[in-house]
Formats: structure tokens, C-alpha cells, sequence
């Protein structure tokens, strides 16, 4: 236990720390940051905790523990934020709020504190108790699995079904940002454009499904990873309609999940998919992608394991997906027990970045990740731009920003693929021998390879993307086939556009 006498203990944001009969009253403050803050050097990971209550009358607020590390790689310093769970704390009644951090290589420096969530009123709070201890990393071993034939998947969102459906209203959100004039180019092939100029998206069909398996089918790509939505989403159909597809056997499928909450009934169905011959799976292993890893505690992936092997299934191989270009996730993911790190997608770092830094940087941290000394194995992401204009300028209910990089050539889409491509042939000690492409259809958020419907002004990118995608990645496959480097591949031939 820390005395509240203790020299790490100080005020952040502003707050006054003021020591009454054994407890400890924070006041003053002025930010949602304000609180008791520890300073420590730790030699491994650690945990932090907090009992605490509000003071009497103030409202109840919601408080999680935040950890700052700052940390040295390669020369270089690094500042991460790794946050606890959320727990919501009232004047009533003493509760602990507690949040872990993991060890990084060069490791200076960590800060504790508490945070409150904006838009709330401030309080007074008092604190009877801070912890800190350190907590060794769990020693899980290393996968177990064989090295894989070399594979290629994109990632679908599925938000194009019907603009008319009741349900839902993500696709009329997604078809009113593509809709003015500027972002026809880029709208999916069988967008319609309306008298008034508008977009909107017609129903749903297997026919329309299996176009779209073919045309990936064609350009080497061996599974589509969905968003996993609730069987009772419009923005399941997709999924669905693969189970269904003639193509099944061409191209596998497998799951994202934590993009929303699925149900029961909608776990189960996957659990039950995952013995499909049409799911991917690693030396029998189900492949399930998991978004914002680092939030995904072990009691989430443990439901999940208990659903895959009551249908039969042995415990999924899980691959943690997070952005951030800086080494700390990863032993963050290491520490929480993920087989592979990979990544959804990769942000801009300013307003209208140039393509060729957008693929250098998402270049850049695919190096990072294959030269830590982890036993994660690395899924690198080959992301084809992050410009969600529409959605700025259209906003959507999901998300908010201002950053966005400018639209790629279809060389610099070669360019960056023939780049990622040639990076993953080298790992011959990576065994799930696989990247994800981001994405088939995330065409309103800045990445896709599905054909468009039109073409940019002044630009030739009708369907450049696709065929520019397919260029690199048919060739990196010839390749790996001939070096037998990857040992089998999937192949596209006998199919064409």
C-alpha cells in the first residue's frame, strides 16, 4: 500500500491532495485528469488500484485507471496510455478501481492516475486506499503451429444492402457520404445514382455476392474477414450469402470480432461455422481476428473459446488487431495472451497526407513489429488509404476525426502491396503466413478493392485499385509457389473477371 505521504504521490491536473484522518481528500479538480498520480519505475509489468468513493452529494461518475509509460526503442522515446476498466463510483459506497500495464524493453518511466469521463461533473473525491504492485508476465508458450501455405484476406464491413431497409439505417448513412458528385468514383460498382444526384444501394443478392467472390477469387485473395454483426444485422448478409456461395470452396471466411456485441444465439452460429470446411483455420485451429485487442480481456476470449469447443471446435487461433505504430501493444497483446498481432486499419497522421507517407509509415510499422523478440507471431496489414472525407464532410453516427490521407495511384497501391508482400516472403519463421488487406469494401472510410462505380476526374483509377491489387499479389504468389518459400497457395486460375 502507498502512504499518502509517499514522495511518487503528487496532484495531477491541478489536483490538491490533502490528507484527512488516515484518508486522503482530492479537490480542486479542474480536469477529468485531476486525481492522486504515482509515479514508478517499475522492473515488469504492473497493476495499480485505487479505493475510493465521491464525496458526499456529487453525482455518480464514471473512473478508470490510466497508466502512462514512457519508454525508449531504437533511440527513440515512446509515450503509450494503457486504461483500465471503466467502474462507475458514487458517494455511497467505497469501490476499487484497478488497471494493469505491461513491461516494455526500455522502460523509464510509469505514471498512474484516474480519469473521469468528459462531459461530467467534476467532484471532490476522497481515497482510502492506492496499490500498486508488480505483476510478472503470464508465461504462455509460444503456438504451436505448423507454418501455413501463404494466404491473402480483405477485410469486409458490410454496411451496402438495401438503403430502404427499416432496420437499419448505416447504409443510408454510408450512401448519403459517398453521394455528392466529388465521391461517385469511389462508390462500389453497383451503387445507383439517383435523378437528384444521390446515391443509394440496391437489395442484397447471391448473385451480387458471388460477383464480388469471383472478382476476389480472380485477384488472389483467399478469405474474406467480416465484421461479425448479430445474425439479426443487416450488415450480416454478406456472411451469410458466403455460406451460401458457389465459390465457398474458392475462398474461405473468418471472423472480426468486438466490432459490436453479439448475442448468444449469434456466438453459437459461429462456433458452429467454425467447423465449416469454408472457415479458415490454422492446423485445425478456427482463425478468429479480435478488434482493439487491448480491451479484450481474458474472461472475453475465454465465452468464446467455451462456444467453439462446445461445437466441436478446439480453441481458436486469436489474432489481436491494433493500429498503433509503436512497439507497446505488442507486449501488451503478448501479456494478454494472443497467439498473432495484426491490425484493422492504419490513420493518418494529418490532415491530407500524402498516400506515399501513409504507406511508408503503415511500411514502417510492420519492420517494428517483425524485429521485436515476442512470441507473437505478426499479421501485417497492407492498407490501401485512410481518406474518409466523405465522412467528414457527411458525418456519420460511428465515428468523428479530421485527419486523412490523399487517394493512391494505382501504382502507389502497387507499389505499397509489391512492398508488404515482398517484407512477409522474408519472415520464413512466420507461421500463420498470412497478411490482411484493409480492406475489400470500406469504400466511404478511404480503402477498397471492390471495383467503383465510376472513375476520379483527371485520374485513370476505374477499377485501378482492384487491378493494381491483384497485379501484385498474383505475382507474390507465383513467387512463393516457385521458391516453395510458403509451400502451397490458393489459386485463382479458371477464374476471371
Amino acid at each position: 500500500m502507498i502512504s499518502f505521504s509517499d514522495s511518487r504521490l503528487f496532484g495531477e491536473g491541478s489536483a490538491v491532495l490533502e490528507p484527512r484522518d488516515g484518508l486522503l481528500f482530492v479537490k480542486n479538480r479542474t480536469q477529468p485528469y485531476s486525481s492522486p498520480a504515482l509515479r514508478l519505475t517499475p522492473a515488469s509489468g504492473g497493476r495499480t488500484r485505487y479505493c475510493l468513493k465521491l464525496a458526499s452529494g456529487a453525482q455518480p461518475v464514471s473512473l478508470a485507471v490510466y497508466h502512462k509509460l514512457r519508454y525508449i526503442h531504437c533511440s527513440q522515446e515512446f509515450i503509450a496510455y494503457d486504461t483500465g476498466e471503466k467502474i462507475l463510483v458514487t458517494d455511497q459506497s467505497w469501490v476499487w478501481l484497478s488497471g494493469d500495464f505491461s513491461f516494455v524493453p526500455g522502460l523509464q518511466e510509469v505514471t498512474a492516475y484516474f480519469i473521469q469521463d468528459t462531459g461530467t461533473p467534476l467532484c471532490d473525491i476522497w481515497v482510502k486506499e492506492i496499490v500498486a504492485e508488480e505483476i510478472p508476465p503470464a508465461q504462455k508458450p509460444k503456438a504451436e503451429i505448423s507454418r501455413q501455405p501463404f494466404s491473402v484476406g480483405a477485410i469486409r464491413w458490410d454496411a451496402y444492402f438495401s438503403t430502404e431497409d427499416i432496420k437499419s439505417n448505416v447504409s443510408r448513412q454510408v450512401a448519403r457520404a459517398l453521394s455528392p458528385q466529388k465521391f461517385h468514383w469511389r462508390a462500389p460498382f453497383f451503387s445507383k445514382e439517383e435523378a437528384d444526384g444521390s446515391l443509394s444501394f440496391p437489395p442484397e443478392t447471391q448473385e451480387r455476392f458471388d460477383t464480388e467472390a469471383k472478382l476476389a477469387i480472380a485477384a488472389g485473395i483467399d478469405y474474406f474477414a467480416y465484421c461479425w454483426y448479430r445474425d439479426n444485422d443487416p450488415m450480416s448478409y454478406a456472411r451469410k450469402r458466403h455460406a451460401q456461395s458457389k465459390y465457398r470452396d474458392r475462398i474461405k471466411m473468418t471472423a472480426i470480432v468486438r466490432v459490436s456485441g453479439l448475442d448468444d444465439e449469434t456466438l453459437a452460429g459461429l462456433a458452429r461455422q467454425m467447423k465449416e470446411e469454408y472457415y479458415l483455420k490454422f492446423d485445425g485451429r478456427p482463425v478468429l481476428y479480435v478488434f482493439d485487442a487491448v480491451h479484450a480481456d481474458g474472461a472475453y476470449r475465454a465465452h468464446i473459446t467455451r462456444a467453439a469447443q462446445s461445437a466441436g471446435n478446439p480453441e481458436p487461433y486469436y489474432i489481436g488487431m491494433n493500429a498503433q505504430p509503436q512497439p507497446y501493444p505488442v507486449y501488451k497483446i503478448e501479456d494478454m495472451g494472443f497467439d498473432a498481432i495484426g491490425s484493422y486499419g492504419f490513420v493518418s497522421d494529418r490532415p491530407g497526407e500524402p498516400y506515399a507517407s501513409f504507406a511508408r509509415r503503415n511500411e514502417d510499422m510492420c519492420r517494428m513489429r517483425y524485429s521485436l523478440q515476442t512470441r507473437l507471431d505478426h499479421v501485417p496489414l497492407l492498407c490501401l488509404g485512410h481518406d474518409f472525407r466523405p465522412r467528414i464532410e457527411n458525418p456519420v453516427s460511428w465515428m468523428t476525426g479530421k485527419h486523412y490521407s490523399l487517394p493512391a495511384s494505382p501504382e502507389e497501391i502497387y507499389r505499397h502491396a509489391e512492398t508488404i508482400l515482398r517484407m512477409h516472403k522474408e519472415q520464413e519463421e512466420n507461421k500463420p503466413n498470412t497478411l490482411l488487406i484493409y480492406a475489400w469494401n470500406e469504400h466511404d472510410e478511404g480503402g477498397w478493392i471492390c471495383p467503383t462505380l465510376t472513375h476520379a476526374p483527371d485520374k485513370d483509377v476505374d477499377d485501378g485499385y482492384y487491378q493494381a491489387l491483384k497485379r501484385a499479389v498474383c505475382t507474390a504468389k507465383e513467387q512463393f509457389k516457385n521458391s516453395n518459400a510458403g509451400g502451397e497457395t490458393h489459386s485463382a486460375a479458371g477464374i476471371s473477371r
